[in-house]
């Protein structure tokens, strides 16, 4: 078989080419009730096996249990409904399904369920599937493994260059961060921490085993700080609140109205652990944006805006 879940003390399975008769099959399987070996008991029992067969086209991408057994295909997901093989249904829905060979990509996060498209990456609630990876831009990626830990989702693809990424989803902010170029072969979660495999090594994504690794660059960039102001309001002084363990470090960095480079403001070094503002003031200008690049552990809190009214004159 294609693939093989759990589903209601049974196995279920799929199968898309050649079958060992070598006749052309395109079917659904499941095994008798609570035994999983048994897979040709048709007696007319309510602990039967089942086979049936599927009128969509093309290979199957993944198979999932989310509260029922779910079959993907790359155009299509097909629901098996039913409690005992004579009122089993299968309802098949026209939609972006699994891409080719992202079937690693699936994952329940809060009750819904997260898997990588061809299209991108998509969130499934039970009706028709929403994309909510449009901030991952336009770039493709494929080879897609993914893990779920809370209300987080880790996604480990490859892009078109060959370059692996860590991306990690704030399902309960709707944020996406991208952590480094871990190239993840599997993810599985047990006693709340979700685990890695790479190169033939354990990774604890938490750091809650084993020794923790060094600590990691990041980047913080927000969008245009003033355009929506009207009446000649203009942004004079900024505070940024933020926290930083000892030994951390936080450069932040100022660019006036979406020309030229950043400008430089300081470097922070983190020496005890506390939280502290930070005041920047910026040069009269339209709009600007503020970059936080740091290493090391750091909590940003808020940046708060001070406006002002300019005057009248031409």
């Amino acid at each position: 078989m294609d693939f093989v879940i759990e589903s209601g003390n049974r196995l279920w399975g799929c199968r898309y080419g050649l079958s060992a008769k070598g006749e052309m099959v395109n079917e659904i399987y499941a095994s008798k009730l609570g035994d999983f070996r048994n897979w040709n008991c048709f007696m007319g029992l309510s602990t039967d096996s089942y086979a049936a067969g599927c009128g969509s086209d093309g290979p199957f991408t993944g198979a999932f249990t989310q509260g029922q057994p779910l079959f993907f295909k790359e155009n299509c997901i097909h629901r098996v409904y039913g409690t005992i093989p004579a009122n089993f249904q299968i309802q098949t829905v026209s939609c972006r399904g699994v891409q080719n060979g992202c079937q690693g990509s699936l994952a329940n996060v809060g009750g819904t369920l997260l898997y990588k498209s061809p299209g991108g990456v998509c969130a499934w609630d039970g009706g028709m599937p929403t994309e909510i990876g449009q901030a991952l831009g336009g770039v493709f990626y494929k080879n897609a493994r993914a893990g779920a830990l809370g209300n987080k989702y880790y996604i480990s693809m490859e892009d078109g260059k060959g370059k692996w990424h860590l991306f990690v989803y704030d399902k309960a902010r709707g944020l996406w961060h991208r952590e480094d170029a871990f190239a993840a072969e599997g993810f599985a979660g047990c006693n709340g921490e979700l685990y890695a495999l790479k190169d033939n090594v354990i990774w604890a994504i938490t750091g809650s085993e084993g020794e923790r690794e060094a600590p990691i660059s990041w980047m913080v960039e927000t969008g245009p700080l003033g355009m929506e102001l009207p009446d000649r309001k203009y942004v004079s002084s900024l505070a940024v609140r933020l926290s930083m363990e000892p030994g951390s470090q936080v450069r932040i960095s100022i660019r006036y109205d979406s020309l030229g480079g950043w400008e430089h403001i300081c470097t922070l070094t983190g020496r005890e652990l506390r939280s502290f503002s930070l005041p920047v003031r910026p040069r009269r200008c339209d709009h600007l944006q503020l970059r936080l690049e740091g290493r090391g552990d750091a909590g940003i809190y808020s940046i708060v805006k001070t406006l002002e009214r300019g005057s009248d004159r031409m």
